[in-house]
C-alpha cells in the first residue's frame, strides 16, 4: 500500500500487501485541526489488500475518509480487516465496509472498523466482515475504543456493535439513530460480483443518513445524486 499525507481520489486501490501494521492498501495520515493539514480520501474503492492490521485502511491524525468501498480485505494478525483509526480525530462518512476478513481472531475484535479515537463515524454500513471462527453474525463489526467518539445515522450487522466502557460518560448522546441490518437481509444489489449498490431490501439504510455531510460530497461512489430525497446510509445513494 501507499502512505497520504494528503488528498486522494477516484482511485482503485486492489490486491496491495503490507507486512506490518500499516494498512494493506493504504495509509493516510493527516497533521493537526489547527493547522488544517487533513488527509481526506474520498470517493475510492479498496478492495482485496492484507496487512497485519489495518487490511484495508489504516488512518492517522485528523482524518476524512468519506464515499469509499471498503471490502474484501484481510487483516493477517491484528483484527481489524477494514479500517484501523489511530490518534486524535478522525472522520469516517458514507462508507461501505463489507465483507472483511480477519483471519487470526486477534483479539477478539474481529473489526470491519476499528476507532481508537475521538472522532465521528457517520452514514456507514458495516456489515457481513468475519474471522476464522466467527461469522459475520458473531463478529464484531464496528469496535469504538474511544469514549468520545460521534456515532451518527449508521447500519451495523446485528449484535455488531461493541463499545469501550463508559462510553459516552457526559451523557451527550453520542450514538444516534444507529439502523440494525439483520443477517442475510439482501442489501446489496450483487456482492458476490462486486455490486454493492443498494436494493429496495435494504430499508435500515435508504432515506436514514444524516443531512449535515461535507460539501464537496454532493454524488455519492457511482456519481449519482447523493439527494434523492434524504440522504441515504453507505456509499451508493439508492436510486428509486
Amino acid at each position: 500500500g501507499a502512505v497520504v499525507k494528503g488528498q486522494i481520489s477516484y482511485c482503485l486501490i486492489e490486491n496491495n500487501n503490507a507486512p506490518d501494521n500499516v494498512g494493506g492498501g493504504l495509509q493516510i495520515h493527516g497533521g493537526s485541526a489547527a493547522s488544517n493539514t487533513c488527509g481526506t480520501m474520498f470517493n475510492c474503492i479498496v478492495r482485496n489488500n492484507s496487512s497485519k492490521n489495518g487490511g484495508g485502511i489504516r488512518s492517522y491524525n485528523y482524518t476524512q475518509i468519506a464515499n469509499c468501498l471498503i471490502v474484501g480485505n484481510t487483516a493477517t494478525s491484528g483484527g481489524v480487516s477494514g479500517i484501523l483509526c489511530n490518534n486524535n480525530a478522525a472522520a469516517v462518512v458514507n462508507c461501505t465496509i463489507a465483507n472483511n476478513y480477519d483471519a487470526a481472531d486477534a483479539a477478539g475484535n474481529s473489526s470491519g472498523l476499528y476507532i481508537n479515537a475521538n472522532g465521528t463515524i457517520k452514514n456507514c454500513i458495516v456489515y457481513g466482515n468475519y474471522s476464522k471462527s466467527k461469522v459475520a453474525d458473531q463478529a464484531v463489526q464496528v469496535y469504538i475504543n474511544n469514549q468520545y467518539t460521534w456515532l451518527k445515522n449508521n447500519a451495523v450487522h446485528a449484535n455488531g456493535l461493541k463499545k469501550v466502557n463508559n462510553y459516552d460518560p457526559d451523557g451527550n448522546g453520542r450514538d444516534t439513530d444507529t439502523q440494525t441490518i439483520a443477517s442475510g437481509t439482501s442489501i446489496f444489489t450483487d456482492a458476490a460480483n462486486g455490486d454493492f449498490t443498494l436494493t429496495s431490501a435494504a430499508t435500515m439504510c435508504i432515506d436514514k443518513g444524516n443531512t449535515s455531510i461535507y460539501g464537496f460530497m454532493t454524488t455519492d461512489l457511482a456519481g449519482n445524486s447523493r439527494t434523492v430525497d434524504t440522504i441515504d446510509i453507505g456509499c451508493y445513494e439508492y436510486q428509486k
